[in-house]
């Protein structure tokens, strides 16, 4: 009886060990279980970390909300400029490419795991291509990589090149900074209006520049010799700025020259003044004058008869001041016929171009062209 007593307390007692060694297990295992999947998480959380995918979110993120300065700041290579050109107007233009709320991104035809690539799309159209590497210096738990950028293009090639035509004498400025003769191309030959000043003055040949890469048209600006703006046209058609002489300080002095010139020459045409008056307009012993003379001979003739001339409507066009010493323009005006009555019995337009040159001190014209119609 008493060994048998002895043997259920001994039972009793291993099931009590077994309980609690079990128990010991179960609490071991919960622990490691809850520690593997913490670990397990937290490996799961570096992973996802680690991927290029959400590296790339950071960086696309630029494009979201129109960083243009960022994404300037870290192209690998920065626009093509010129020395004229400044990196806000390359930045304008970015900007003007891209649509914030229209850019998505995709992975490249390059693209691999080892190297992660891809591209920017706005709509249908790439506007930029990323890059990406894993870090040499840094690494994130569990020694997966660090994605860092390691390229980034935005396609922006500059827009324009810029072409320029000047008269040598004349000064230019391109956004600020003087024109540089290294842009210098060509230099023309003579004017075409060369041949009517002849010998009696050289006129300034037209020098042409070409400066390359401009992502928005610049601001010209130039002067003469006199200090005076010189106008600048931009033409449309052959892309051209085409600067002007600019005007003199004694313009009016000019004009007014050749309008009173040009009705001595329209009433010695008509026998109304003496070849002397009509000489003195012009350089002395000109060969054109010779032509003059001959031409009234036939003008005279046909002549209406008259008893006075007047004129009215008299205007001057396609004035061009070569430098401080010639000058060419047109001038047009009504010539009224009168016959001995108050009424004009006739009216007639009479279109001159004078050509002229300071000839000891004073305007002398030394060629003149009739025109048929005014141009």
């Amino acid at each position: 009886m008493k060994k048998k007593l002895q043997l259920q307390v001994g039972r009793r007692s291993f099931l009590i060990f077994l309980i609690i060694w079990l128990g010991i297990i179960a609490c071991a295992f919960i622990v490691v279980m809850f520690k593997f999947k913490s670990w397990l998480a937290n490996y799961q959380a570096a992973y996802d970390a680690s991927r290029p995918v959400l590296v790339m979110d950071k960086y696309f993120s630029w494009f979201q909300n129109d960083d243009i300065d960022t994404i300037y700041d870290n192209m690998t290579e920065k626009p093509l400029i010129n020395e004229y050109e400044t990196a806000e107007n390359a930045k304008i233009f970015m900007q003007e490419l891209l649509d914030p709320s229209k850019v998505t991104y995709s992975q490249s035809q390059n693209y691999s795991e080892a190297v992660p690539e891809y591209y920017i799309l706005d709509g249908d159209y790439i506007v930029s291509t990323l890059r990406l590497r894993k870090s040499d210096t840094e690494t994130m738990d569990y020694s997966f990589p660090v994605w860092e950028l390691n390229y980034l293009e935005y396609y922006c090639e500059p827009q324009y090149d810029v072409y320029i035509n000047i008269p040598e004498t004349v000064t230019a400025t391109v956004n600020g900074l003087p024109l540089d003769e290294k842009y210098l191309v060509r230099t023309d030959e003579a004017p075409e209006e060369q041949t009517a000043f002849g010998t009696y003055a050289t006129l300034p040949v037209t020098k042409k520049y070409k400066i390359e890469n401009f992502y928005q048209l610049p601001t010209i600006e130039a002067y003469n010799s006199d200090n005076y703006p010189a106008e600048v046209i931009f033409n449309n058609t052959t892309g051209v700025y085409e600067v002007g002489f600019g005007d003199n300080p004694n313009v009016d002095e000019m004009k007014n020259t050749a309008i009173a010139s040009a009705k001595i020459f329209a009433n010695y045409l008509a026998n109304d003044v003496a070849e002397g008056t009509m000489k003195n307009c012009f350089v002395p012993n000109c060969e054109i004058i010779r032509f003059i003379i001959a031409g009234r001979e036939d003008a005279g003739k046909f002549f209406k008869i008259h008893s006075k001339l007047e004129y009215t409507n008299i205007e001057v066009d396609r004035f061009i001041c070569y430098d401080s010493n010639t000058f060419a323009c047109d001038v047009h005006m009504d010539q009224e016929i009168y016959r001995y009555n108050e009424a004009p019995f006739e009216v007639d337009q009479v279109n001159y171009r004078f050509y002229y040159v300071k000839y000891n001190g004073e305007w002398k014209a030394c060629y003149i062209n009739i025109l048929q119609t005014r141009e």
